[in-house]
């Protein structure tokens, strides 16, 4: 998945674009939607997708990216991430997998742990 896949496949599902603007960094590009979600497109291939209705914009990117990028049709997909005020500090992870319409989300945090 690239940006360019991502605007189109966005488009193709409805979504409206409110800003664009690059991560700071400068590892990827972050997409704003009128609905209320944001869509982080890495320059490594993969996406993430957070706050309001975030699911039906997961779904369309997941639609178009098998265009753009090879993906599974079938098998387990695992999204992760995690993090730590600190080093040591108090921190957590959060894990979703999906495999077909399945999806199981797992999290967790320490007092104290590093990044």
């Amino acid at each position: 998945m690239n940006i360019d896949t991502a605007r189109r496949a966005l488009a193709e599902a409805g979504f409206a674009i409110e800003s664009e603007s690059r991560l700071k960094g400068g590892y990827g590009s972050q997409i704003r939607l009128e609905n209320g979600s944001v869509v982080n497109v890495y320059d490594k291939g993969t996406f993430y997708v957070q706050g309001k209705n975030a699911e039906p914009v997961r779904t369309a990117l997941e639609s178009g990216s098998r265009n753009g990028r090879a993906q599974p049709d079938s098998g387990i997909v695992l999204y992760t991430d995690g993090a730590c005020s600190g080093n040591p500090g108090p921190g957590g992870y959060g894990a979703v997998l999906r495999y077909g319409k399945s999806r199981k989300e797992l999290s967790g945090g320490f007092r104290r742990t590093t990044n």
